[in-house]
């Protein structure tokens, strides 16, 4: 089941990062004033970068067990999650849709369980040793 979530949010964080790093700037700000919003906290082509690497690291962890699957829950499910999540808070003042925000705040939110679920199964394996 976690494994469904894990391609979940690793497919929509792969699209979105795509969309961002080849969209140029401008066209994204006349798409929507969200982006205008994030260019002026970081470039959007890098943030489409930094939720590519994210979710293709939270993705691989579906291939791979151990503590290596963990670890990579926590680093793709933090990075993934805190950029949907900035990505939700900036869609707050201009978003023309209410849905917009609550989305990405949720799809954040997932993205931080699953990486408590990493923390958990870490600390799980740590405490049988």
């Amino acid at each position: 089941m976690s494994n469904l979530l894990i391609l979940l949010i690793s497919i929509l964080g792969a699209i979105r990062g795509f969309e961002w790093i080849t969209r140029d700037g401008e066209t994204l700000v006349k798409a929507s004033k969200i982006y205008l919003t994030i260019s002026q906290v970081i470039d959007v082509q890098t943030l489409g970068w930094l939720m590519l690497i994210s979710a293709a690291v939270m993705a691989s962890t579906i291939f791979i067990s151990g503590r290596v699957r963990y670890v990579s829950m926590v680093i793709g499910g933090f990075a993934v999650g805190s950029i949907f999540i900035f990505y939700g808070m900036a869609s707050t003042e201009f978003a023309n849709l209410v849905a917009t925000y609550y989305t990405f705040v949720t799809l954040g939110l997932y993205g931080y369980i699953l990486c408590g679920l990493g923390v958990i199964a870490l600390w799980r394996t740590r405490k049988k040793k």
